[in-house]
């Protein structure tokens, strides 16, 4: 899926995912600086099921990744900035007991 401009997303509704293990992963390509703490999906959102960050069932950004679960709330330290214009493989993996957040198959 292409987003057609700046701020654009797509909309799934409710996905519930069972059991207590996931894998959620993205290709990107941003044209546009990552900017924390700019709200309105400036800071990077490519996969998310959240409504305010005490309610993240999960997140995935271009670096770094939230989940909460049965077991608390879990994130992964940041890394290093993407580049504009510049293709990316993201994967969040949560194993029911540990997040681990890897670019371009780099943990």
């Amino acid at each position: 899926m292409v987003t057609p401009s700046f701020h654009s997303y797509f909309r799934i509704g409710d996905l519930d995912i069972p059991g207590n293990r996931i894998t959620i992963e993205a290709n990107i390509n941003r044209t546009q600086p990552y900017l924390p703490g700019g709200g309105n999906n400036t800071e990077g959102d490519v996969v998310s099921k959240h409504t305010d960050p005490t309610n993240v069932n999960y997140l995935l950004r271009p670096n770094h990744a939230y989940i909460t679960t049965t077991n608390g709330f879990f994130g992964t330290p940041d890394i290093c900035d993407i580049e504009v214009n510049k293709n990316y493989h993201i994967a969040m993996v949560y194993d029911g007991a540990t997040l681990k957040f890897y670019r371009n198959g780099f943990l």
